[in-house]
């Protein structure tokens, strides 16, 4: 999705054809980082097919294998969302579709991880979405930002949702950062910005190629 939170109005949205190559172009991105994580190699997206719709609903955009804290294989659903603007806040919908009051993916995603991919920037930050999800609804703490319009190309959906900054969702919520580089990898990247105290460090870097990495030491 493209998103313009700022922007005055709604004339300039332009193909809607343009936002689902948007969309598509930052999985492909995303490619060597999911295959480093999941094991063997293998992954499934849930953008085409009969239960595409029902997938990407709740269980995200792309499924695999990975051995969590306690060394069981489980399945790790990732909800990707690619961001084409230049701000420095994450749009976390609430209403797909406001005006008919069908809830946004904040509401309806069952996922593991939300994938925030800004792709001018080549950053992409990993939010644990079950967390998000608790500090926006049952800590009230998403009411504190304003809600928007989505600027998005035209549809016939009505997306609506809140703009909350980078900076808090770090201090409040945490995840890790991911820096994509020229080649197309992707790496780590060690803590930046000001946080709140962490029991534990999220900041690992990746290991080598051939080792898999964790997505559950945060």
């Amino acid at each position: 999705m493209i998103f313009d939170p700022d922007a005055p109005d709604r004339s300039h949205r332009g193909d809607w054809t343009k936002s689902l190559a948007v969309g598509a172009d930052g999985v492909k991105d995303l490619m060597p980082l999911v295959r480093r994580f999941a094991y063997q190699g293998q992954f499934v997206i849930t953008d085409k097919g009969l239960l595409s719709m029902v997938l990407q609903k709740q269980a995200g955009d792309i499924l695999f294998n990975h051995y969590n804290k306690g060394g069981d294989l489980v399945v790790v659903g990732i909800e990707v969302k690619t961001d084409v603007t230049d701000y420095y806040n994450f749009f976390l919908e609430v209403w797909s579709n406001r005006s008919r009051e069908t809830v946004g993916w904040m509401h309806t995603m069952k996922c593991d991880y939300l994938w925030y991919y800004f792709k001018n920037r080549g950053t992409m930050y990993s939010i644990d979405l079950p967390r998000l999800q608790k500090w926006a609804f049952e800590e009230g703490n998403i009411r504190k930002y304003e809600l928007k319009a989505a600027i998005v190309p035209k549809q016939l959906n009505d997306p609506w949702g809140h703009c909350v900054p980078i900076t808090v969702i770090k201090e409040e919520v945490g995840f890790k950062t991911f820096l994509r580089r020229h080649t197309g990898e992707w790496e780590l990247e060690p803590q930046k910005l000001p946080v709140a105290p962490q029991k534990k460090h999220w900041e690992e870097e990746l290991p080598p190629r051939g080792h898999q990495p964790s997505l559950f030491k945060v």
